[in-house]
């Protein structure tokens, strides 16, 4: 297992699963491709030999091998175009064809996961994952493979060219390039150079981070007049980001600046040892024209080490991205029943549940439901209400699943909800958040969600939810394109829109999170009204922090630190004088604080 983590290569085909037939085909085509790159080196040299020698010989010079060797080199350059579009198209061809399956099961297994995974601050990590990370991966199938088999067949075939000419001339093309690549190799090399690397990106990951905070905080950081602290915090990342970028320089500079003085200088280093070697036989025409190709070809060693070590560096960073995917498919997906959506009945019931959002070790774990117990007849409108942290946003997201309850059962319909198919349970339980996401979609489609219903069902909808009138003094109606890129709404607007989308959905259980936070008091009871008439015969759910919204429910459950208090109709609590009625007061009083000369009266 551990041999497999460190082989980056093996875990990308392995994650990406390429044809194998056509990829082979691919890889071979564009190795052949570069190999072939060679060859106008060579002809170089033989043409050029085929002149001196008719020049020390004082013979014609032979037109008809040259023209032949002209010839091979155009057949080459030609042929080598040829087998690299056809390569580069089967790699590539391969690569994004690789690159969508995986797409599609990391969204197919994302599918599978509790939702709790996207309200866990998951949304910038998935978004690198799906874009960036899967992109990378890209250039190791459709480029760095083909190219690297391509190095190492055109390095071992000049390689067998030039020993079997002059072995101390290959020697010494090969020592220099050799002693330049470990020199390359080294500055990230061992523990030093693992550290270094290691703290250089983790304090640009940090820095990032930063950025992004310190300018999404803006308005409240001026608002505050706390700008100038935020922007100490991010000088003080700068600076150390900087020291970080100084170490690594202070290794890398004088090792790179003698990897390129090597690999450049390996001309110089062949000059040098041809002269000794033509000092040492100043007659021999055939080591001047060994000495002579090795000069022509020798260049052509360098272009394959680059692409070595420019693949070494991509290894590097991969890496790291293959970890991030990893840790996305290890995920385990939630378990699925076989059951379908309920038909008639559509009470929801908890029985004893305790549910934590912290594992069982965690010293500071809390239980955000604590054996509670609750009963929501089918057609019924109940309520959960109390103190912040009390766990109703929990209880109402683990009616949809967004997690597992630890111990005890939630069951609609008398079920065990985890025996539900997730399209079973979607299509029984519709939600309403605080806070509703906009698509970059009409306004049309968001509503309908890309279900197949007729215009008239949306309009009908959005008038249920107060929302059609504001939609036609749209620029173009329902049609009129919303978020990023469209028109922006208001929270209020945002939140009917959502609304509309559950009128629409029709599904027999409606849960309400907060989904009058934003509405004004004229809208809330004009919103009031039409959802008692249009949620007749639903089980509905709200769940609020403001009691007005609440006082017509056929049950108020009333929750504190995951415990439920009491329970029972307004009218009931009020009289009882629990929680309830001491939320009420508070909030009675609180509706007739007015501001009068800058200070709170009653």
């Amino acid at each position: 297992m551990q041999d497999t983590k460190k082989n980056v290569i093996l875990r990308v085909f392995r994650t990406a699963r390429c044809n194998p037939g056509k990829y082979i085909l691919g890889v071979t085509c564009s190795a052949l491709s570069v190999l072939l790159s060679g060859v106008p080196f060579y002809t170089v040299y033989r043409i050029v030999r085929l002149f001196l020698l008719a020049s020390w010989k004082g013979t014609a010079i032979p037109i008809d091998e040259i023209w032949l060797w002209e010839a091979i080199t155009i057949g080459s350059i030609v042929l080598g175009i040829v087998l690299s579009v056809i390569g580069s198209f089967s790699c590539h061809a391969c690569a994004f064809n690789a690159l969508y399956d995986l797409r599609m099961r990391i969204l197919d297994h994302m599918g599978r996961l509790n939702l709790g995974f996207y309200t866990s601050g998951q949304s910038g990590a998935i978004q690198k994952t799906m874009n960036e990370n899967i992109e990378k991966m890209e250039n190791i199938i459709a480029h760095d493979v083909s190219n690297i088999f391509g190095a190492g067949l055109l390095l071992a075939s000049l390689a067998v060219l030039m020993f079997s000419l002059n072995i101390t001339l290959a020697l010494t093309i090969f020592i220099a390039l050799a002693f330049a690549f470990l020199i390359q190799f080294s500055a990230f090399g061992g523990k030093q150079g693992q550290k270094i690397w290691s703290d250089l990106n983790h304090s640009s990951t940090e820095l990032d981070a930063a950025f992004s905070e310190y300018v999404a905080g803006m308005e409240e950081e001026k608002i505050f007049g706390r700008p100038e602290a935020a922007a100490r915090r991010l000088t003080g990342l700068v600076e150390k980001n900087r020291e970080h970028w100084k170490v690594y320089l202070k290794r890398v500079t004088p090792i790179f600046g003698a990897y390129k003085t090597i690999t450049i200088s390996v001309l110089a280093f062949l000059l040098a040892v041809g002269c000794i070697l033509l000092y040492l036989k100043p007659d021999d025409h055939n080591l001047m024209m060994e000495l002579l190709m090795f000069l022509i070809v020798g260049p052509a060693c360098i272009s394959p080490l680059m692409e070595l070590v420019e693949f070494g560096a991509d290894l590097r960073n991969l890496s790291v991205r293959m970890d991030q995917i990893d840790a996305i498919l290890n995920l385990q997906p939630i378990s699925e029943g076989t059951e379908t959506k309920p038909e008639g009945e559509a009470n929801v019931s908890f029985h004893d549940v305790s549910f934590s959002y912290q594992n069982a070790a965690d010293p500071l774990r809390r239980m955000a439901l604590n054996h509670l117990t609750m009963e929501i007849p089918t057609g019924s409108f109940a309520a959960l209400v109390g103190p912040s942290g009390g766990g109703k946003s929990t209880a109402g997201q683990l009616i949809a699943r967004f997690w597992d309850v630890e111990s005890g059962s939630i069951t609609i319909a008398g079920r065990d909800i985890r025996e539900y198919s997730a399209k079973a349970l979607m299509s029984t339980v519709s939600f309403v958040f605080q806070d509703t996401h906009i698509f970059a979609e009409s306004v049309y489609d968001n509503i309908a969600m890309h279900s197949k219903v007729h215009r008239e069902d949306v309009e009908r909808a959005a008038k249920a939810a107060r929302c059609h009138e504001f939609i036609c003094s749209l620029p173009n109606g329902y049609d009129t394109k919303l978020g990023d890129g469209g028109h922006k709404l208001s929270g209020g607007e945002a939140q009917r829109i959502a609304i509309a989308r559950a009128i629409l959905k029709d599904a027999p259980i409606v849960v309400l999170d907060e989904a009058m936070a934003f509405t004004d008091a004229e809208n809330e009871l004009a919103l009031r009204e039409s959802m008692a008439e249009l949620l007749r015969g639903k089980t509905v759910l709200m769940i609020a922090h403001r009691l007005y919204s609440v006082q017509d429910a056929d049950c108020i459950f009333v929750l504190e630190n995951g415990q439920l208090k009491e329970s029972g109709t307004h009218t009931e609590l009020l009289q009882s004088k629990g929680l309830y009625a001491h939320l009420w007061a508070i909030q009675n009083e609180t509706e007739s604080w007015q501001m009068k000369g800058g200070l709170v009266h009653v």
